[in-house]
């Protein structure tokens, strides 16, 4: 059984479709929620058969809606549908389900109500009256209803006609404000806000929707706010209160101009029904089925072919299946074929093996013959080449083999003798070598000694020299001439006494000039302190200055808002006194009538009262003619005195403040004048004030910027300093290699550096020269053989010998190699020093120039910075104070604009006074009140005749409703009075806070003046005490630098004393003297050695030529002795060879290869015959298990699933079989359901109609009305669509209502339908609107319709939140509908003397009476 489940979200769900997917499921029914009562419907037939095989759909369908309770489960018959049609029409008694209510309405700038205030209406159960005369804005209320609850605005709104016009309030935007608050069928409280705004401009205006919210307060108190889309909050509504949105629009809250839509023409009439009945939304629904179906059926052709291809893939699966089987099989017996051919290869390949192993010997024995014999061809090549150069020995072999070892035995005596010959020669080159090395050392160590020599005497002198002229610089006296040692010793200690006496005398310096900075930073200090005091103050005050002005601000926004005047007090004191007045009259009136006696006179005088009523009926109608005019000027008269004492009151009231802001001179005809010229005034100070102030704030701005960038750059000068003078001070050390630590002791130390390298540049040239000239004599001495000075030859090798000898000692004194080395270090050092020579003249350029003067400019900068606050501050203080004169002066801006109103008032009701007082032409002694008074007297004491105790009572009953009237007047005019006297107390509080926050900024700005005084008093102490503390500092750093050079020059002198003076003492102690006179000896001696060594050297050279010789005579005995031997040896290894041959060609080893080779290639055969054998049934097997392969790779991809699929596709295809003939059903069951309530409504509706009609219309020309519903196609097979017409039935006979009835007829019949709708379809929403229900209606009709709205809302009282809202301006309709039956108050709806519209709430009682 397929049962079909209905969402609440309009879709359907069938359990056997639950393995498809969400697309093949869901069929959606375009969000339709069904009503209540079509839910009551589609449960009660929610058993019928749907089809012959008994499967039975449940149609369910979930609301938020609450629903009445439903009858027993059967099918329908004409008692459910009573019951169902009069579900609402039982007992009093009845237990009503809740549902929906308005409680409130708040209404702003909509129509002609005011956008600056707003109006409210309370809406009671069960009758709501608003009363007002036409064009007092009564329809608007109507219209705010429907708007707030649908948010469609009235018509013929375009333009923003729904809102406030702006050219009437002389504003540019006006905004529009709806509230309208209400309980949802949960009881839970809401309230709907909608806004609106309207723009004008040039010539078109610009209405906008602004965005709504809704409010909702559960009944456990929960709070939520929703703010939404207008589209949105349109929906939202409607389902709170429980009804469709058309419903709201046409029958709850139906519109004047729309009220008559059931006489429409049918178009528009079945429009307008089709959106009350939902029908779109329910035909769309079964719409939606039918496509759905449709497209169901499409895809059942679909998934019948697919179900048709996955039964092809099914067969086609189980043929791959077969043929992967007899494949396998195949491929097995191929495989065991493979495995016997594999065997047999196996064998093959052995015996072909041992074949070719055998073949392979064969050819060895064959190739080692064929190689001996080619050996003995070369052997017998080599004899005959032997046999040519050689000369035979007749010796035997032995004698030659001792010979020739003999030979090599004398032959290495001699080869070692010469060696040792070679070594004694080695050994004494190496010796004159050395000794020659000896002998340069020596001379150089000569020279150095030498050097230290002459440095020490130039050290004796530098050492005289230097105390000489110390003594002479610090005036030590008694060291001129020859200075001995004690002197000199005496000498030393009194500089190491000067020394301390000066690192004594710069610590003095320091310390003095250290306590005097303590001092003055002291003093500095203090001064900062009180400095930093003031400006803290000053900010407090500015602070509280700024607060006080926010406060005063606030207080005057107050003092604006607080809308009440003297002048208004005035008025009310007035309307109170009045009231009392006509109070008392009234009571004096009640205590002086005695009703009883004054009905006995008037019984007795009933003649002349007659002829009294008909002589002032005649005096009446001659004076009737200028009546309106006398009224207007008693009232122009009264309103003049009015003003007259409103004015007077304003002006003895602000005549002070006026006075002090204007002068003494302005009178009511020229304030406003007067007031805007002085506001004009300070407008333009205050202009001019607020560009001063934005030039100081500038400037300050500046300044400020100024500052930091000046302060920005210094900082970056003083890195790049420090940077740059590390940098200078690593690139160079004194001359004890300690770093150095000033730029001055660099510059000291390069132009030293400088110096040094100069120096050892031009030494290193002078030894070039000399390592030239003597290189130079030397190449003459060896080569011309003569002496190049004088030119002479030298007599003998010796004295050659001794020249050169000498020359070359001068040549290795010449050490250009260490003096290079030495310029190299030197030069380097110098070029270090070089590279950050710029660095150094950029230091000097930033320490001594750019960063002192930046300095100033930050010192500059401070003190205009200073002053620019100054300024700055007391630019503030100016505007400030205007603004707060300005807003002073703004401030009676009301008080002017009402003193200047007043004053119009008053002449303009002079002016209507003097032209109404000229145009009365009709003198009587009486006014028209005395003559209407002794008319109403006359006429009552005749209706009192007549009626007797009936008119006593009912003028009884007058008097003391007016008495209560006034007593209420009274009571209202003397709360508002209350108020009034409390605003303007509150005023007057506002007032005097404003003037205490005055003199709290007064005293504040009194203590920014003191503290800006005291500050610039301060500023010449603070300048002198800076100037102090700088000098003190300037003038001790001056002192403590000029001991600092003394000292550091007297400790260089010292330094350079020791220095000298530690040469000199080490020169003595390293024996000087005796190191020269010690190398002096040693080179003698060497140069002895050194002849000694040459000689020998000649010998060993001569004994080792003879040697030589030899050996080279040797070498050629050999050679004769080994050629012999060579030759003996060869011809026996020919032999050998050829005995050899002899044994290899006895063993026949090329036929042996012959036989074996042909055999090989047999074996080969067959192992190839085999392996051809084998190869097609391994590629058979390949092929087969590629195909094998691809049958499995096919199988997997297309055939795997396909069994599964088929099953699946074939469960689809049934399911959805079943799926469309459920849809069918359904979709017949809800059309049937739908016309089932569509029957059901339209005879409640009619029932409900034609009672209504019966009971109200007084004519006997139409017996009932009744609305009739046509099957637009009735032929079709679905009966959905209907048109409607409005038809009144007389005698059985049906016309159309349209264009055959009244105007009356049309307005009752409009009415009735409206009610029977709002009876039908708002079972859940109990509010329906009537706006001016009596149009064109007769009295008897008025009546009539007045005694049904009662009946109906008498047997609806008891139902709770039931709300029958009456608009109308037809008193006599409210009277006979007998409101007070339900009701005490009323609303009145009307304009104020501004034309703005208001509404009232008044006593029924009052206006019932």
């Amino acid at each position: 059984m397929n049962r079909l489940f209905g969402l609440g979200d309009g879709s359907i769900y069938c359990p056997s479709l639950q393995r498809r997917s969400a697309s093949q499921i869901s069929f959606h029914f375009s969000g339709v929620t069904c009503s209540g009562a079509l839910q009551t419907r589609l449960s009660r037939i929610r058993r019928v058969s749907l089809s012959e095989s008994t499967s039975k759909s449940t149609l369910k369908s979930t609301s938020s809606t609450p629903s009445p309770p439903r009858p027993p489960t059967k099918n329908l018959d004409n008692t459910d549908l009573l019951w169902y049609r009069r579900r609402n029409h039982t007992k009093k008694d009845r237990k009503y389900p809740s549902i929906s209510s308005i409680t409130k309405l708040d209404i702003r700038g909509v129509r002609s109500f005011d956008y600056m205030d707003h109006q409210t209406i309370q809406f009671h159960a069960p009758l709501t009256l608003i009363v007002g005369i036409n064009g007092s804005g009564k329809t608007s209320i109507i219209e705010c209803l429907k708007f707030a609850t649908t948010g469609i605005l009235p018509p013929n709104s375009k333009g923003g006609a729904f809102i406030h016009d702006p050219k009437l309030s002389g504003v540019k935007e006006v905004m529009a404000q709806v509230k309208l608050g209400f309980h949802n069928a949960s009881q839970a409280k809401l309230v709907v806000n909608r806004s609106l705004s309207l723009t004008v401009a040039k010539a078109t205006v610009k209405q906008k929707t602004l965005e709504c919210n809704l409010l909702i307060k559960a009944r456990n108190g929960e709070r939520t706010s929703i703010s939404t889309k207008v589209s949105e909050l349109d929906k939202i509504v409607p389902q709170h209160l429980g009804v469709s949105p058309a419903i709201l629009e046409a029958v709850i809250f139906c519109h004047q101009d729309e009220s008559l839509w059931p006489m429409s023409e049918p178009s528009k009439l079945k429009v307008r029904f089709d959106e009350i009945f939902e029908a779109q939304k329910y035909t769309k629904a079964i719409e939606n089925i039918i496509k759905i179906g449709k497209l169901q059926k499409i895809e059942l052709g679909k998934l019948k072919i697919h179900e048709a291809n996955f039964k092809d893939l099914k067969d086609k699966a189980e043929r791959v299946k077969q043929k992967s089987y007899d494949l396998q099989a195949e491929i097995d017996a191929l495989e065991i074929k493979q495995q016997s051919l594999k065997v047999e290869i196996i064998e093959a390949e052995k015996v072909s093996a041992e074949k070719h192993r055998l073949k392979a010997e064969a050819h060895g024995l064959a190739a080692k013959l064929e190689q001996k014999r080619n050996h003995a061809e070369f052997l017998e090549s080599s004899l005959e080449s032997l046999r040519t150069n050689l000369v035979e020995l007749k010796e035997s072999d032995e004698w030659l083999e001792s010979t020739l070892s003999q030979y090599e035995e004398r032959m290495a005596q001699y080869r070692e003798q010469e060696n040792s010959y070679i070594e004694q020669y080695q050994q004494l080159l190496d010796e004159a070598k050395s000794c020659r090395g000896r002998i340069s050392q020596k001379e150089i160590e000569q020279g150095q000694h030498q050097a230290t020599k002459q440095t020490f005497e130039q050290n004796l002198v530098q050492r005289v020299n230097l105390i000489q002229e110390t003594a002479r610089e610090y005036s030590l006296r008694g060291y001129d001439g020859d200075l001995d040692d004690s002197q000199i010793s005496d000498f030393l200690q009194r500089v190491d006494k000067l020394l301390r006496d000066k690192g004594r005398e710069l610590e003095s310096v320091k310390k003095a000039t250290a306590d005097e900075s303590r001092q003055t930073q002291s003093t500095l200090t203090q001064l900062d302190n009180r400095k930093a005091t003031l400006n803290q103050q000053k900010v407090t005050a500015s602070q509280a200055i700024t607060a006080n002005d926010k406060k005063i601000r606030s207080r005057q926004a107050e003092m604006t808002n607080v809308h009440m005047d003297e002048g208004a007090k005035a008025k009310l004191d007035a309307a109170l006194g009045d009231a009392e007045e006509r109070l008392t009259k009234a009571n004096s009136d009640w205590d002086a009538a005695s009703w009883d006696q004054n009905l006995k006179v008037e019984k007795a005088n009933l003649k002349e009262l007659e002829h009294e009523a008909t002589r002032l009926g005649e005096e009446l109608f001659q004076i009737n003619k200028l009546a309106k005019d006398r009224a207007a000027l008693e009232y122009a008269k009264k309103e003049a005195k009015s003003a007259s004492k409103s004015l007077e009151t304003m002006v003895s009231t602000h005549k002070d403040q006026l006075n002090d802001l204007i002068g003494e001179n302005w009178t009511p005809d020229n304030l406003l004048e007067e007031y805007e010229a002085v506001l004009e005034q300070r407008t333009r100070t205050l202009k001019d004030l607020k560009s001063q102030q934005d030039s100081a704030v500038q400037q300050l701005t500046q300044t400020e910027f100024e500052l930091k960038t000046a302060r920005s750059t210094v900082t970056k000068k003083k890195a790049e300093l420090a940077k740059n003078q590390t940098k200078v001070l690593a690139s160079i050390t004194d001359d004890q290699f300690n770093p150095i630590t000033s730029l001055e002791q660099f510059k000291e130390e390069y132009e030293a550096l400088k110096k040094d390298y100069a120096d050892h540049k031009n030494g290193l040239a002078g030894t070039s020269a000399l390592l030239s000239m003597y290189t130079q004599f030397l190449t003459s001495v060896n080569s011309k053989d003569c002496c190049q000075l004088c030119e002479r030859a030298f007599t003998d090798q010796k004295q050659r010998l001794h020249a050169a000898a000498k020359l070359e000692k001068l040549v290795a004194k010449q050490d250009e190699a260490d003096k290079k080395k030495d310029l190299e270090e030197v030069e380097g050092l110098f070029k270090t020093a070089e590279a950050v020579r710029p660095l150094y003249d950029v230091c000097m350029k930033l320490r001594d120039i750019e960063i002192p003067s930046l300095e100033k400019e930050i010192k500059r900068l401070e003190a205009e910075k200073t002053s620019r606050v100054s300024t700055t501050e007391r630019q503030d203080r100016l505007f400030n104070d205007e603004e707060s004169a300005k807003r002073d002066v703004e401030a009676l801006s009301k008080t002017v604009s009402d003193i200047a109103s007043y004053n119009r008032e008053i002449s303009k009701h002079e002016k209507e006074i003097t032209r109404l007082a000229s145009q009365e032409t009709f003198s009587s002694s009486m006014s028209i009140e005395e003559i209407r008074e002794k008319s109403d007297a006359c006429n009552g004491k005749i209706r009192i005749l007549k009626s007797k105790t009936e008119k006593m009572d009912a003028d009884k009953e007058s008097a003391r409703v007016e008495i209560v009237t006034l007593e209420k007047q009274v009571g209202n005019f003397s709360q508002q009075l209350a108020s009034a006297k409390h605003l303007l107390e509150k005023k007057q509080t506002l007032a005097v806070a404003i003037e205490e926050l005055r003199d709290s900024n007064n005293q504040q700005r009194g203590v920014i003046s003191k503290a800006d005084s005291e500050l610039e008093s301060l500023e010449p102490q603070f300048a002198k005490a800076t100037a102090q503390h700088e000098d003190v500092q300037r003038r001790g750093n001056a002192k403590a630098k000029e001991v600092q050079a003394d000292k550091d020059n007297l400790s260089r002198t010292v330094n350079r004393f020791k220095l000298v003076e530690d040469a000199i003492k080490s020169y003595i102690e390293n024996d000087g003297p005796g190191k020269i006179e010690a190398c002096e000896r040693s080179i003698k001696l060497l140069k002895k050695e050194l002849d000694r060594n040459e000689k020998e050297t000649l010998q060993v050279t001569k004994k080792s030529n003879d040697l030589k010789t030899q050996l080279a005579d040797g070498d050629n005995t050999k050679r004769s002795i080994q050629d012999n031997i060579r030759f003996r040896k060869s011809v026996k290894d020919l032999e050998t060879v050829n005995d050899d041959i002899a044994e290899l060609e006895t063993h026949n080893a090329t036929d042996d290869y012959q036989r074996y080779l042909r055999e090989a290639n047999a074996a080969d055969k067959r192992l190839a015959k085999l392996t051809a054998e084998r190869g097609p049934i391994i590629g058979s097997m390949h092929a087969k298990d590629e195909d094998l392969g691809k049958i499995m790779t096919e199988w997997e991809i297309d055939y795997k699933d396909a069994a599964a699929n088929y099953r699946k596709a074939h469960v689809e295809v049934e399911t959805t079989k079943a799926a469309i003939d459920d849809m069918q059903k359904c979709s017949k069951a809800l059309d049937n359901a739908i016309m089932q309530f569509h029957s059901v409504k339209m005879e409640e509706i009619n029932s409900i109609a034609a009672e209504l009609w019966q009971k109200t219309y007084q004519g006997t020309d139409v017996d009932t009305i009744m609305i009739k519903s046509e099957n637009d196609n009735p032929s079709a097979s679905t009966r959905r669509n209907f048109n409607y017409r409005v038809v009144m039935v007389k005698q059985e006979a049906e016309m159309d209502m349209r264009g055959r009835c009244s105007a009356g007829q049309k307005v009752l019949a409009c009415i009735i339908i409206r009610l029977a709708l709002a009876e039908c379809f708002g079972a859940n929403c109990g509010v329906i609107a009537l706006d001016e229900p009596t149009t064109n209606l007769d009295q008897d009709n008025i009546k009539a319709l007045a005694q049904s709205l009662h009946l109906i809302i008498e047997s609806r009282r008891h139902q709770p939140n039931f709300q029958l809202i009456i608009i109308t301006h037809d008193e006599e309709f409210l009277k006979e509908m007998k409101c007070s039956d339900f009701t005490e108050t009323y609303y009145r709806v009307s304009r104020n003397a501004a034309q703005k519209s208001e509404i009232e709430r008044q006593s029924l009682t009052d206006f019932m009476g």
